[in-house]
């Protein structure tokens, strides 16, 4: 079977694959579409490489419109979130407690360092 350059080698090669498989399976074309393919035709893997039949896109979407901009932009920003999610809770690394250090530096153990475990002498 020959393949298009830009689908060699890429997440849509086994879209389009699994399609054409379903397509065989079931005895006709597009009665059973995968959400893979439905996301591919909203636009969630970024723009295709050339135009899609606006039939068949009817078929699979409905009436819903594809994204037109970097699929990335629709995503909230987590970072901040996480962030004080961490500060609220002990961090646990690979089944060991983290512990913080004077001067910010953290240390992974079973239990604290000893600058964390003694008491100041001042």
């Amino acid at each position: 079977m020959l393949v298009p350059c830009f689908l060699a080698g890429s997440i849509v090669y086994e879209i389009v694959g699994t399609q054409a498989t379903l397509n065989v399976l079931v005895g006709g074309r597009w009665k059973i579409v995968p959400k893979e393919v439905r996301s591919y035709f909203l636009g969630q893997y970024g723009k295709p490489p050339a135009e899609l039949d606006p039939v068949i896109q009817k078929k699979v979407i409905g009436d819903e419109t594809p994204i037109t901009c970097r699929p990335a932009e629709n995503i909230a920003p987590e970072l901040e979130a996480a962030a004080k999610a961490v500060a609220r809770r002990e961090p646990r690394i690979g089944g060991w407690r983290a512990v913080g250090l004077p001067g910010g530096e953290t240390t992974v153990g079973g239990g604290r360092s000893r600058a964390a475990a003694s008491p100041s002498r001042e």
